[in-house]
């Protein structure tokens, strides 16, 4: 027989077909042993941590919730980590192993698996060993060599499935430790944090429109100025219509002059600050802050606000420590002194509610993962507060400036009467 002649012979169709099958059954057959084994181990994972949020509440329930989206997401993702690791790990058979297994199910004693390994060999042995193999794979049914058994893998797939399936929906809540009641309260916190900044840009949004900042508002700057026009385009030969328009501004800047005076804010700046209420040290300072506002200048209050926005910025750069609480206790009382003084004395809702913003930004700065956020609300607050000092400031100017046209109306009516008297008499 000739060796050279032999040595390109390859396995013959039959061969080739029954070991491909074969090692596509094994194939299956690794890739359902490993969904079967990572999804048991994932499906455990996915139990314990269920439990670990229904009796502990380490772990938010939001995760556990199917009516959610954050709920859906871990049994997404242990179904895609199943099949993500169950293609990466399973196992791909050479040529010689389907052979072999071929010839371990069959007991045809390394007919195949020669086979597989003699195709590029010389011998004389080699076409006997080839067509001995050819025949015998014509009577081997693959499924014969690989069954694929999958009733019970599958079963304990469902099972699992099932049973942690029925303990989400039937599984209640506990707190044991006390967490669930935690991260209610830091959600509370967070949630009331955001609505105070979002109501503070709202505030701050409609101050702005008036220009609070301007030494008179608009409408009493017009006031005046038609005042002024009234005043210019009088005639002395036209008492009448001199009246007329004197009344008319009269009425105007009266009804304006009631709108803006507030009694129990003039009220408030005609009382002395009294050193129980305050202190004897600040009495002083909070006296030349109420004579300040009375004239319609707010400049007192707005260097103290300024410097608690330093302070307020040096905290936000420390870290723990004895230092941040002592100067957060310090912010703290320069606030409440402040927002007393404001209540107390300038009588002012709008100035009080934003300092008692403030007030609250500030305990919530000690609260762990809102400090920064808190903080920056603060500032937001303290912001608000000085546009509203300068709203209060420029209502102050406002009356004063009412009071003075009043006067001054009054002052030319009354010499509108004394020429009439003359050039009756």
């Amino acid at each position: 027989m000739d060796d050279s002649g032999s040595g390109g012979q390859e396995m013959g169709p039959k061969t080739k077909k029954l070991i491909g099958h074969v090692a596509f059954r094994q194939r299956l057959a690794s890739l359902g042993s490993r969904l079967h084994l990572f999804f048991l181990i994932l499906a455990g994972a996915y139990a314990v941590g269920l439990l670990v949020s229904r009796f502990l509440a380490l772990i938010p329930g939001q995760f556990f919730d199917p009516a959610t989206l954050s709920g859906l997401l871990p049994p997404a993702g242990v179904a895609a980590a199943t099949l993500v690791l169950a293609a990466a790990f399973m196992h791909h058979p050479a040529t010689p192993d389907s052979a072999r297994l071929v010839d371990t199910r069959m007991k045809t004693k390394d007919v195949f698996l020669t086979a597989s390994i003699i195709q590029n060999a010389c011998g004389e042995f080699k076409p006997l060993v080839l067509r001995s193999a050819e025949v015998q794979a014509a009577e081997i049914q693959p499924k014969s060599v690989m069954p694929l058994s999958w009733m019970a893998k599958t079963r304990d797939v469902v099972l699992a499935a099932l049973l942690v399936t029925a303990a989400v929906f039937l599984l209640p809540q506990y707190d044991l430790l006390g967490k669930g009641e935690e991260r209610q309260r830091e959600a509370e916190r967070l949630r009331r944090l955001q609505e105070s900044r979002k109501t503070v840009a709202l505030r701050k949004a409609i101050l702005k429109k008036s220009e609070p900042t301007a030494r008179r508002s608009k409408e009493v700057e017009v006031a005046l100025t038609d005042l002024k026009q009234t005043f210019n385009r009088m005639k002395r030969k036209e008492m009448q219509g001199n009246l007329r328009g004197l009344n008319q501004d009269q009425k105007r800047v009266g009804q304006m002059w009631q709108k803006l005076s507030e009694r129990r804010l003039r009220d408030a700046l005609s009382r002395t600050p009294t050193g129980q209420r305050f202190g004897s040290r600040s009495l002083k300072k909070y006296a030349e802050w109420k004579q300040q506002i009375a004239k319609g200048d707010g400049s007192g209050l707005k260097k103290e606000l300024a410097e608690i926005a330093n302070l307020a910025r040096k905290l936000s750069t420390l870290t723990k420590g004895a230092d941040r609480a002592k100067l957060r206790e310090e912010i703290k009382q320069r606030l409440k002194d402040l927002q007393d003084f404001v209540e107390k004395e300038l009588n002012s809702r709008p100035c009080t509610g934003a300092l008692a913003q403030a007030m609250e930004q500030l305990g919530l700065s000690g609260v762990k993962g809102l400090s920064k956020e808190a903080l920056e609300a603060l500032q937001e607050s303290l912001n608000l507060t000085e546009l509203e000092l300068s709203q209060l400031a420029q209502t102050m100017q406002d009356l004063k400036d009412l009071e003075t046209a009043l006067k001054a109306l009054q002052l030319a009516k009354r010499l509108r009467k004394m020429t009439s008297s003359k050039a009756t008499s």
